[in-house]
């Protein structure tokens, strides 16, 4: 007996949002995705792309890093 190939779980998103010079530089799976200038509208920016990964199925991880290179925050949603 055979079983059915598993289809393949799509790849986790990853955000980054990281101080520089008192603006906070977003990416999206290491592409620019936006600059803001405050922590709360990167967040946010973020936050409205990941909702509609995560609607579509995805999942999505979004890590926040001080300007000294400190993880300030890992957080995952999603399936997976």
């Amino acid at each position: 007996m055979t079983s059915a190939p598993r289809e393949a779980s799509p790849a986790r998103a990853l955000f980054k949002i990281e101080e520089r010079a008192s603006i906070f530089h977003v990416t999206l799976d290491g592409v620019f995705f936006g600059d803001y200038r405050t922590r709360a509208w990167a967040e946010e920016g973020a936050r409205e792309k990941a909702r509609a990964i995560v609607a579509s199925g995805g999942s999505v991880q979004t890590v926040q890093i001080s300007r000294t290179g400190a993880i300030l925050s890992d957080i995952s949603s999603g399936p997976g």
